[in-house]
């Protein structure tokens, strides 16, 4: 799926992940910018250095609220209903 186009060109890819209750949230998303990278999880900054993983699990899954943090060049958007979003942000100006 992608975004906004800029002269016939995508400008934003948004790709849809899902998270369950055998994987944390937090895990699950580096797995999926990994994924969207070709890359493996351990090659990215680790994802504490941008959020408190643990506040996020508890926050997503036990309030059922949706958050929002920039991973890696992608907005991600972690849902307490299991899905992840990832946008992009790579090639914006």
């Amino acid at each position: 799926m992608t975004g906004t186009t800029h002269g016939g060109h995508d400008r934003q890819q948004r790709i849809k992940r899902e998270w369950d209750e055998t994987t944390p949230p937090s895990t699950a998303l580096v797995r999926a910018v990994a994924n969207a990278r070709g890359v493996e999880p351990t090659d990215l900054r680790p994802l504490y250095e941008v959020v408190d993983a643990e506040a996020l699990d508890s926050l997503v899954r036990e309030r059922d609220v949706t958050m929002t943090v920039e991973y890696h060049d992608f907005l991600a958007t972690i849902h307490g209903d299991g899905r992840i979003e990832l946008v992009d942000c790579e090639d914006e100006s």
